[in-house]
């Protein structure tokens, strides 16, 4: 993650003046900053998955950025998790939160259509990049998406057995 603005410097041009109104008002533009660059990604390219992985390839991820620049890091991370920036296999964006990665095992066995109307959660293209998606909450399929999946296809099919007594 590199950031370039005019920040105020110390003599020995070695850091950042932290205690510098200025600096910490460049800094508190950051976040926003970073959403119109995603936005500008999403809106520019017609590639959907190479202009994803192009912003998440330089999100900044906990631990990646010099001290003055943390809170940064959980303000992106929250301003992206809000925002329709994950392309979903129905070829719509969606949010963080609302898709799920999938691995290719398990691709096979997962009904993307039946994750939407039961779940309410969508699958993201494999090409995209895992370890950032991971940081905005993309969670992943497993166990219990596949048990939730099979839960409410039951309860749906019991649902529509007229029931049979015999006195």
């Amino acid at each position: 993650f590199i950031l370039q603005a005019d920040f105020i410097l110390p003599s020995s041009r070695e850091a950042i003046d932290r205690d510098s109104p200025w600096n910490q008002r460049l800094r508190a533009e950051v976040p926003t900053t970073f959403a119109k660059a995603v936005l500008a990604a999403k809106d520019l390219s017609k590639d959907a998955i190479e202009s994803t992985n192009l912003w998440l390839s330089v999100l900044p991820l906990e631990g990646e950025v010099q001290d003055f620049f943390q809170p940064c890091v959980k303000a992106i991370h929250s301003v992206v998790r809000s925002m329709a920036c994950i392309p979903i296999s129905e070829g719509n964006w969606e949010l963080p939160i609302k898709v799920l990665t999938c691995d290719s095992s398990l691709r096979d066995i997962v009904d993307s259509r039946k994750l939407v109307e039961r779940l309410g959660l969508s699958l993201t293209d494999p090409g995209l990049l895992q370890k950032p998606l991971a940081a905005l909450g993309v969670k992943s399929v497993g166990v219990t998406t596949i048990l939730d999946l099979i839960t409410t296809n039951a309860y749906d099919s019991l649902k529509t057995l007229k029931p049979v007594v015999f006195w």
